[in-house]
């Protein structure tokens, strides 16, 4: 009997290379080549070999061990709670048998590298103590330790297949991230893609509304709202182009290798909250809603087809065909975000639904929904998760399929519903258990629900017939470019697309990402080159290539490769200068610019590394020169060239050649050397001095302080160099040379130095200021301050005065100092300077005098006073005195009253005046102030006005009498007479009585009035009172008189 490897190998052409055996490989990776070999077995015997031609079980022995011998390195997650994909009890396939891995030591590296191998995302949660449950049979691992880049579980170190001291109990499992792309909290953030072993923020560039559709999509958010950049760093598939129409990032195109660049992040906004089914498929199980950070459940209040038909849609999982309740699924473990759900079937996401609101709820967790969707009844249980025995969930328990109707018809339509590709063969995967069932299908449904379910047929079977397929799992070839990089216009190129060792047949198909271009190549192998010979600029562009594969009854095609770049580049021309070497002044020079021979006539550029300087010279040839006559060293510097040509109405450019450099031999004329700023520099201030040689040279520049030593050399790349003084010092002054140096092919020159610049440092000039601005009062002490900018400390500060000769001379050890004047009189007012001056290294040093100040003297304006003060009465004597302080003798007191016309003017030779007012009267009454004036040194001066003294006149108490005197008998006639003396005015006597409101006025043309009481009678008794009384003032009331009346006259 012929061995496995014989089996596959006997009577195969040499140039079918056949590594089945080769079990370093992952199955997971080569079951899909496995198959086409043993197809390719199948067919070359059928076709060129009928004598031996193989039985159909044969063939299935051929697929059988290839399998299994390729299964040691398998892993499959499965368990009560798994997904039989990316969660799950970890098994590992070895000797022809499934076994479980014990948690001892069991941890986040050992779980990635099983991730990693299922193909799904990094660890979500590392699980122990058989959280799927207790598996059954072996043990094959204990004590794993990977470093995380193995690529199998059995790459990393344990103690050996079947050795161990475990328990089912302590079975290990994990939960991995179902794509390869991080969960968004509330359906917008940072895409992050997982490479490498880590998580890496996606590209802005390239990422456009479709790339948004597509990441929202995988992460069941519904569709993409809007998409931007943010922040920025090193991103991941710069060039990622998506069509929005693929199920995952991963089917985008993009460059061959997984290439990052500097650049924004890219940040998408979903439409809806994340979405998943936690149960025996990713398409059947407990509904659940990430939000807030956590995946959140659905109470299963009013739960029906209708809600879980939106969660199948959205899920991408066909048609939902049950809706349990009742934790059907189990319990979830945090909140519970959504209750009353009501949908009406088309909705793109369960929260566009009606319900209560965010975690409004009355339900508890033995309430949680469930979906089961018409993708999720059916999985494949093996090696892979494309290959494998096929079980389809009824009745709340997984079931298996009798194999007596199987065939590719059925096996295509499976794999089309796991998103597996097409099939290749159907097998057997050893025994399920559960019930068995009988589907037929024409090979176009799109999941086996949708195919025709018998358990009458089934009923002869036993497991020992249960269907099984390999599936060609979701094939993407790769694509590569040969030479890589840029490619130099008119070489050869060849792109190769292969799909890894596997032998197959097929059409290699290669096209651009825009434009028609597209090439076919037969191949009987997994690859296939395209030549494109001599390249040219038509050539460039992004070109992707994809596998046709010949299957029978069935053309399959796989997906497309990444793409890959040509871009046609020309050679950098070279460049040269006739003569070489070193060069004098006033020479002819000749500078050619070559390029190859396939680049031949157009527009050559010449261009100095610095400068502005560029010419362009056109030929049909492949080189072009450039002649400069009499080079002077202007024309010195480093060169370099560039070739230009159109071609197809395009412009295309070789890159710069490198540089030639061109110097001058010859005497340089010697530098000339100023002062900025030019003329006298004061004291601190900042300067520069500058030497500079003829256009187009540098190299190195001394300055010296002859007869001193050199104070500093500068090394410059331009024709000039600066020597920069801050705060000059009087130290600085004396005359400066400069010299140029420069080395040419090893060898220095220099020039002679320059003529000499004197520096000359000037004080700059002082400040002058008073201590009372705008003057000062007669009398008062005044200083004068004088300082100069600090650091100039020690000398002398001399105050001047202007007309006349004062000069006051002062010394100090600081920098400002001051000039005291006591009780400052007329004769110290002028216009003052100073001046500092001091003396350094036997040099005296004297600044300009300061700006003027104008000192003003102001005389106090005088006080004024009334005697007697208060209230004058007509008739009497008033005084009023101006006075004036102190030492102010002799001159002018002018009197005015409240209008400002002087009434009177006294000279006089002391410090104050009087002037009196005899008999005051009415028109006396008002405001007085006075003025102080004085001649001094030919000058008027005056005194402000005085504050203002009112003078109060009033008139005299009248007098009042009665006529007859005594007492006075009835029915007598009766006169009180009420007289003013001192005036003689016109006005109204008013008199008055007490008790009573007796009041009666007598108009007067003299100083008195007299009231009439005829026959008086008791009633006119009592007190009076009289007052006089005018249009602007009145007397007070007079003393009182008594009228006292006796009895009847008979």
């Amino acid at each position: 009997m012929l061995t496995c490897e014989e089996l596959v190998r006997k009577d195969i052409p040499k140039t079918w290379p056949v590594n089945a055996l080769d079990l370093s490989e992952s199955l997971s990776k080569i079951v899909f080549f496995y198959v086409f070999k043993a197809f390719l077995v199948f067919y070359y015997f059928v076709l060129t070999r009928p004598s031996v031609f193989f039985s159909l079980s044969t063939t299935v022995s051929v697929l059988l061990c290839l399998s299994s011998a390729a299964a040691g390195n398998v892993v499959r997650l499965v368990g009560s709670r798994s997904d039989g994909y990316c969660t799950g009890r970890v098994e590992i396939y070895h000797n022809g048998e499934w076994g479980t891995v014990c948690d001892d030591g069991w941890e986040y590296y050992d779980a990635n590298v099983v991730c990693k191998q299922l193909g799904c995302g990094p660890p979500f949660t590392v699980h122990a103590s058989a959280y799927f449950g207790e598996g059954t049979g072996k043990i094959w691992l204990d004590d794993v330790g990977c470093s995380g880049n193995e690529k199998s579980l059995s790459e990393c170190y344990h103690r050996g297949f079947g050795t161990h001291n475990c328990e089912h109990v302590e079975d290990a499992g994990v939960t991995c991230y179902p794509q390869q792309i991080l969960p968004f909290q509330s359906c917008n953030g940072y895409v992050h893609l997982y490479h490498n072993w880590g998580w890496s923020v996606l590209s802005y560039n390239g990422f456009d509304m479709n790339a948004a559709n597509v990441a929202c999509r995988q992460m069941g958010c519904g569709p993409a709202i809007s998409h931007s950049g943010y922040s920025s760093g090193s991103a991941l598939l710069p060039d990622l182009s998506c069509s929005g129409s693929e199920f995952s990032l991963m089917e985008c195109q993009h460059s061959y290798s997984w290439t990052y660049q500097y650049g924004y992040y890219a940040y998408v906004y979903c439409s809806d909250y994340p979405v998943r089914l936690t149960g025996p498929s990713r398409c059947a199980g407990r509904v659940e809603i990430y939000y807030n950070a956590a995946w959140q459940t659905v109470c299963d209040d009013g739960w029906d087809l209708n809600d879980a038909q939106v969660v199948c849609s959205q899920l991408n999982c066909g048609v939902a065909v049950a809706a349990p309740h009742s934790a059907y699924f189990g319990k979830g473990g945090d909140k519970i975000l959504l209750d009353d759900v009501a949908c009406m079937g088309n909705e793109t996401h369960l929260t566009r639904c009606s319900h209560r609101g965010y975690l409004d709820h009355n339900c508890s967790h033995s309430q949680d929904a469930g979906v089961i969707c018409s993708a999720g009844l059916s999985r494949l249980i093996g090696p892979s998760r494309c290959s494998g025995r096929v079980e389809i969930f009824n009745n709340g328990s997984w079931g298996t399929v009798c194999n007596n109707s199987w065939d590719i018809n059925e096996a295509r339509v499976i794999c089309r519903q796991l998103g597996c590709g097409t099939s290749l063969s159907v097998l057997h995967f050893g025994e399920g258990i559960g019930e068995i069932n009988e589907v037929t299908c024409t090979g176009s449904e799109r999941y086996l629900p949708e195919c025709s379910y018998s358990r009458d047929g089934a009923q002869n079977c036993n497991h020992s017939q249960d269907a099984g397929v390999i599936c060609s799992g979701p094939i993407r070839p790769t694509i590569g470019l040969t030479p890589q990089g840029d490619i130099t216009l008119g070489h050869n190129v060849s792109i190769s697309c292969s799909v890894t060792d596997a032998q197959v047949r097929g059409i290699f198909v290669l096209t651009k990402t825009t434009g028609s271009f597209s090439q076919a190549v037969n191949s009987s192998s997994s690859s296939a080159t395209f030549y494109i010979l001599q390249a040219t600029f038509i050539d460039q562009g992004w070109y992707k290539c994809q596998l046709q594969i010949i299957l029978p009854n069935e053309n399959f095609t796989t997906l497309f490769s990444d793409t890959v770049q040509l871009r046609v580049i020309f050679p950098a021309p070279t460049i040269s200068i006739e003569p070489s070497g070193v060069i004098t002044l006033d020479q002819d020079v000749r500078m050619v610019c070559s390029v190859t021979n396939e680049q031949g006539g157009g527009s050559f550029i010449f261009r100095k590394s610095s400068g502005s300087f560029s010419e362009t010279v056109n030929s049909s040839s492949n080189s072009a020169t450039l002649n400069i006559p009499k080079i002077t060293f202007t024309d010195e510097g480093d060169y370099k060239c560039q070739f230009k040509m159109r071609i197809s109405n395009e412009d295309f450019s070789t890159n710069f050649s490198s540089n030639v450099s061109l110097y001058i031999k010859g005497e340089i004329p010697k530098p000339n050397i100023t002062l900025q700023p030019t003329g006298l520099v004061s004291w601190g201030q900042s300067i520069s001095i500058v030497c500079n040689v003829m256009d187009g040279l540098n190299g190195s520049f001394t300055f010296t302080k002859p007869p001193g030593s050199v104070i500093q050399t500068v090394n410059s790349s331009s024709n000039m160099a600066t020597l920069d003084i801050s705060q000059v010092r009087l130290g600085n002054e004396g005359l400066y040379q400069c010299q140029f140096q420069r080395t040419v092919s090893g060898e220095v020159f220099h020039t002679n130095f320059s003529d000499p610049v004197w520096l000359t440092v000037n004080l700059s000039q002082p400040t002058i200021t008073l201590d009372s601005a705008g003057g000062v009062m007669w009398g008062q002490d005044a200083t004068l301050t004088c300082s100069v900018i600090e650091g100039r400390v020690g000398g002398f500060f001399v105050f001047r005065r202007m007309p006349g000769n004062f000069i006051q001379t002062v010394s100090s050890s600081s920098n400002t100092t001051t000039f005291h004047i006591t009780q400052a009189n007329f004769r110290d007012e002028g216009l003052y300077q100073c001046q500092f001056q001091r003396t350094v290294s036997d040099h005296d040093f004297n600044t300009s005098f300061s700006d003027s100040l104008q000192l003003t003297v102001f005389l106090p304006k005088p006080s004024i006073s009334l005697y007697p003060a208060g209230v004058a009465s007509i008739g009497q004597t008033v005084n009023i005195t101006c006075s004036v302080s102190e030492g102010q003798v002799g001159g002018s007191f002018i009197f005015k009253n409240n209008s400002g016309t002087i009434i009177h003017v006294v000279n006089s030779s002391s410090s104050s005046a009087s002037f009196q007012i005899n008999q005051v009267s009415l028109v006396d009454r008002g405001w007085y102030q006075c003025q102080f004036q004085r001649r001094s040194f030919n000058q008027d001066l005056s005194t402000n006005l005085s504050d203002s003294v009112q003078l109060n006149v009033s008139l005299p108490k009248p007098n009042i009498t009665i006529q007859p005197t005594g007492v006075v008998m009835w029915g007598q006639d009766v006169h009180i007479t009420c007289s003013i003396t001192g005036v003689e005015v016109i006005g109204s006597f008013i008199f008055t009585k007490t008790p009573g409101p007796f009041t009666q006025t007598v108009d007067s043309s003299s100083n008195s009035a007299i009231l009439h009481i005829h026959q008086v009678n008791f009633t006119n008794e009592g007190s009076y009172q009289c007052q006089f009384q005018r249009r602007d003032f009145s007397s007070v009331f007079s003393d009182n008189v008594n009228l006292n009346v006796t009895g009847k006259c008979l």
